[in-house]
């Protein structure tokens, strides 16, 4: 026999599931989105050629300053001088909440010399029919769990639901 204390737990339970579906959970993402991947290469590879402008002009106009183009100057410093493989991406988050969306990924860099990269890109939005923006971009070396982390696919565009056959039978004529 439940207890009065089971009861209001699992009501409470029930009450937060149903909040969580009325929220839009089950949009959530179920991983990297393949577009803002693409986003987060195509400014590491704008940083590899010492393209700052370009780079500055996926950011918001507050950061696109003096200040800004010797900071990304120094980011690019950093890089080995050896040809990369392309980019991993080894870790993504999702958050939503009242004030808008926000994505971050971290994506991995592996150079001839040894030498690894790892590049991190948050993307932001206030309503979903907006576009991502880029808010921040940083890259730094790879720690050694960074260098060893499994690497992940971009998730694939949610597919249509097939809809529902009718249940009743045709009409004999």
């Amino acid at each position: 026999m439940q207890t009065v204390g089971q009861r209001i737990r699992g009501a409470a339970m029930l009450g937060a599931l149903g909040l969580l579906a009325a929220c839009g959970v089950q949009n959530l993402p179920l991983g990297p989105d393949p577009a803002l991947v693409a986003q987060a290469d195509a400014a590491f590879d704008e940083l590899t050629v010492g393209d700052t402008k370009a780079l500055l002009a996926r950011m918001p106009e507050q950061f696109r300053g003096p200040t800004h183009e010797r900071v990304v100057g120094m980011m690019h410093g950093i890089l080995p001088s050896s040809k990369h493989d392309g980019a991993d991406v080894i870790g993504w988050n999702f958050f939503t909440g009242t004030g808008g969306s926000r994505r971050t990924l971290a994506l991995r860099y592996d150079y001839a010399n040894g030498e690894h990269i790892t590049a991190a890109a948050v993307f932001a939005r206030k309503k979903d029919a907006e576009p991502w923006r880029m808010q921040g971009f940083n890259i730094k070396p790879s720690e050694p769990a960074e260098i060893d982390a499994p690497t992940l696919k971009p998730a694939k565009a949610p597919q249509a639901k097939p809809k529902p056959r009718s249940s009743k039978a045709p009409a004999d004529s």
